[in-house]
């Protein structure tokens, strides 16, 4: 379940228009530990030239993956570590739930 998760959210990145100077790495799994899942990134991606498309990024990922059955909320981790930011204004550190008024 985890493979498809990861599909999900790899084709999610691939659907978004990501503007000039905003890095998103290409490696990243999702894993599924008691109806969250966890978006781990092999590197943290970088908001710092655009941080309007942050929060876009975020809930772009977290409400496509809660539409799955088996996923209430999202979290997202580097190299399997919880850290601060993406360079941007977001709590990384906090646990998402879907949020449609953002992302419809």
């Amino acid at each position: 379940y985890s493979e498809k998760l990861s599909e999900i959210c790899k084709a999610e990145i691939k659907s978004l228009d990501i503007p000039e100077g905003v890095k998103i790495p290409e490696d990243v799994s999702v894993y599924l530990s008691d109806k969250q899942a966890i978006v781990d990134f092999n590197t943290s991606p970088d908001f710092s030239k655009n941080l309007s498309f942050e929060q876009i990024f975020i809930y772009s990922l977290v409400n496509t993956l809660t539409h799955e059955k088996d996923v209430l909320t999202v979290e997202f981790t580097v190299n399997g570590n919880k850290f601060s930011s993406f360079n941007g204004e977001i709590d990384m550190q906090e646990t998402f739930i879907p949020d449609y008024n953002i992302i419809p």
